[in-house]
């Protein structure tokens, strides 16, 4: 951190000049030095006990040397002491903890006061705003949410006050209304799961179709497949392959130098689905490694016996997994088709080893995993059942065959109900009061664009007034059969793959 440096007694004593306001950074003409004077200051609130003022002038250091230039240069002033620092608020802080220790102990007690309730207001709107389970993960990438995101960022100092203010009157509310714009059945859908929301990162994995079939195996493993003997042993046999040159090499001689098959020297405990490629790859490696057997210890002939069994189970979580996070989006439409296959294969497999003990405790860990989190995709009677599944399974040409008739059934049955229609009413006509208020404010007419709860309840109002201009009760399977309707249906429930869009935009951030 650069020392302070005091304006010596040769260079010209600073003068307080006359503010003189400015909207832009152009430096102002006049005596040797001239305050600065902003519209918009930075937010932090320890600019306020400096002053800006421009050089005019070339400061000597403390020890008689010149410094560089300072000409022409914007800094802030201590009128406490007549030092003057770089206009960084780091140096500012520095200053005032180092040679005014008072102000700077009620500054710390100011800001922590005023930081934790405005981030505990944030917090609870954004709550409020995740808690509608509809709503596309695409929000993140909204500016607005940008915004929000460094508001909640303890280290951004660049947002000002107007903007903060702005940010509180206008942007937040708009927020705010998606919460009592969601369908009821969708309404508390996720809001256990974004009481305690970290920057949404629990959010993300709850919704999210990959992140939620990867809870799914994690959940199911733990207790059953990563405690078994014959896990641990390759765990180990992976462990030695890291450390050993010799070993590194029979990898690449046996399986090749590609970085997928070269994945058996890194362990990502988090990605749970790579387990499941964990223990194909050995079985690959199995009889090149017996060369090196008194380097590594090799499972027991039992052990890889339930290590085949454990992989004929998993398999087709890995190719789920692997679908979906190969895709560049995917409709939520394919969670029930995904939840119907997992859980058939489950029960086949049950059957196929209703002998074999320890299978059937990673079967059974497996399906009690998989009917927690996914049996409110088809389970009209669970608490936390979401019709937008079936309903997105409904219209979706590639998925409706893959229905159940009760399934069917009952997607038909809620999306057209009486509840929908009354929603989709109360929200066209909100929409419409908040677009004549926007045009009385703002006198300028604001085309915006509604969030996928909007655009889902404008859809189920559109599908009323086509139901009733025919006069009579049509069945919604031939409502749906207008061709631009479907698109537009699966356009309104397309969500991304997996939270990939929503990482890049908290990578940005950092």
């Amino acid at each position: 951190m650069p020392s302070s440096k005091k304006a010596s007694t040769n260079s010209t004593t600073p003068v307080l000049a006359k503010k003189k306001k400015s909207n832009d950074a152009t430096l102002l003409n006049g005596e040797d030095m001239e305050f600065v004077e902003r519209s918009k200051r930075h937010r932090h609130p320890i600019w306020k006990w400096f002053q800006p003022f421009v050089c005019q002038d070339t400061p000597e250091g403390e020890d008689g040397n010149e410094q560089v230039s300072q000409l022409g240069k914007e800094r802030m002033l201590c009128p406490l002491c007549y030092t003057h620092y770089s206009a960084r608020t780091q140096y500012l802080k520095a200053h005032l903890e180092k040679h005014h220790q008072e102000i700077f102990k009620g500054y710390i007690k100011t800001s922590k006061k005023r930081q934790k309730s405005s981030r505990s207001a944030l917090e609870e709107s954004f709550t409020a705003l995740l808690s509608v389970p509809s709503i596309s993960i695409n929000i993140f990438r909204h500016p607005f949410m940008i915004r929000f995101l460094n508001l909640t960022n303890s280290d951004a100092e660049s947002f000002t006050d107007d903007e903060e203010d702005e940010f509180h009157a206008h942007d937040m509310p708009r927020f705010i209304e998606f919460h009592a714009l969601a369908i009821r059945e969708w309404f508390f859908f996720l809001l256990s799961f974004t009481s305690a929301t970290n920057h949404s990162k629990k959010f993300t994995k709850d919704f999210c179709a990959a992140h939620l079939f990867q809870n799914v195996l994690e959940n199911g493993m733990k207790s059953t497949l990563m405690k078994h003997p014959g896990f641990k042993t390759i765990q180990k046999m992976a462990s030695s392959f890291r450390k050993s040159t010799s070993c590194t090499r029979l990898l690449e001689n046996a399986l090749g130098s590609s970085v997928k098959n070269r994945r058996f020297l890194t362990l990502w405990t988090t990605r749970w689905v790579y387990w499941i490629t964990f223990i194909s790859v050995f079985f690959s490696l199995e009889s090149e490694a017996t060369r090196v057997e008194q380097k590594l210890a090799l499972p027991t002939p039992t052990d890889k016996d339930y290590l085949q069994r454990a992989l004929a189970v998993l398999t087709p979580f890995q190719e789920i997994m692997t679908r979906i996070q190969t895709e560049d989006s995917v409709t939520i439409s394919k969670c029930v088709p995904y939840y119907t296959y997992l859980a058939s294969h489950l029960n086949e497999c049950e059957e196929r080893y209703e002998l074999d003990g320890e299978i059937l405790l990673l079967i059974a860990g497996l399906k009690t995993e998989l009917s927690q989190k996914c049996q409110r995709f088809v389970d009209q009677y669970d608490p936390m059942f979401d019709t937008i599944y079936l309903i997105a399974a409904l219209v979706d040409v590639n998925t409706i065959s893959l229905l159940s008739a009760d399934q069917m059934t009952l997607a038909k049955e809620s999306l057209l109900s009486k509840q929908a229609a009354m929603d989709a009413s109360s929200f066209t006509a909100l929409a419409q009061k908040k677009r004549i208020d926007a045009i009385q404010v703002r006198a300028t007419d604001i085309e915006q664009k509604l969030g996928l709860t909007g655009q889902i309840l404008l859809l189920v109002q559109r599908l009323r007034d086509l139901q009733f201009s025919a006069n009579q009760q049509l069945d919604p399977i031939t409502v749906l059969s207008n061709k631009g309707l479907i698109n537009y249906m699966v356009e309104c429930l397309s969500v991304p793959a997996t939270s990939s869009s929503v990482e890049r935009v908290f990578s940005q951030l950092k």
